[in-house]
């Protein structure tokens, strides 16, 4: 008896301490080749460990042509101050080419920000470790959303 309270116990603080939910992004990532857009893909977006002191989001997709395999992307909530201000120059068509030199932070992993335009659609792209990612113009705003929403639950953590 005593060390299934011990189990229950310790399932308990491990199943809390780490959550995640997912959240409404409608977000979507294209594939391109030979710069002809073959297809787009929706995007799972999970706000994870809201209201801790490493809230994020995790960006979750399967490309048409690889079915079988899940990319992810995570930004983690001091990823997004910087990549605010990146996805707000590409709306107003600010981008600098030393902007797009600069590395950016996916929580661990290193990446470059940049813009691709494919005939008459433009495209935000993020390359990092595990991939590379082409968000339709169209999809900014939504973006801007989903880092606005992974503010709001870092702010959780300070209020605590």
């Amino acid at each position: 008896m005593k060390k299934l309270v011990c189990c229950l116990a310790v399932a308990l603080i491990v199943g809390c301490s780490s959550t995640s939910r997912m959240i409404d992004s409608n977000i979507d990532v294209a594939e391109l080749n030979n710069g002809t857009e073959l297809s787009q893909s929706k995007v799972t977006v999970y706000l994870n460990n809201e209201g801790t002191d490493r809230a994020s989001v995790r960006f979750e997709t399967r490309y048409k042509s690889e079915p079988n395999r899940v990319h992810r992307l995570y930004i983690f909530d001091e990823d997004v101050p910087a990549l605010k201000s990146l996805l707000t120059k590409v709306l107003k068509d600010e981008l600098t080419v030393k902007d797009m030199l600069e590395p950016v932070n996916f929580g661990r992993d290193k990446g470059v920000f940049g813009q691709t335009k494919s005939g008459d659609k433009e495209y935000v792209r993020i390359n990092t470790v595990e991939g590379f990612y082409l968000f339709p113009e169209s999809s900014i705003p939504n973006l801007i959303n989903v880092l606005n929403q992974l503010q709001d639950a870092a702010k959780l953590k300070t209020n605590k």
